[in-house]
């Protein structure tokens, strides 16, 4: 029979022999998402919106994307 186009898990040559079990005990790794704007600017975009400012206008006025704002 031929090779399948399916890959295995097996260890590269050299590796250590628990490579494997080791792989399958860990966790996949999460993405930590997208970073959080500073304190400081949400605080300022949360003033703006409390005294009337749309998202998009408060969003524009301490630099950050509308849909950041709206997030």
């Amino acid at each position: 029979m031929g090779r399948s186009n399916k890959q295995t898990r097996q260890a590269p040559v050299g590796a250590r022999r628990q490579w494997v079990a080791d792989r399958a005990l860990r966790p996949s790794m999460r993405s930590p998402g997208r970073p959080e704007p500073l304190r400081a600017v949400q605080r300022d975009f949360w003033r703006r919106i409390a005294s009337g400012a749309t998202t998009a206008d408060a969003a524009e006025a301490v630099g950050v994307s509308w849909p950041v704002g709206s997030r």
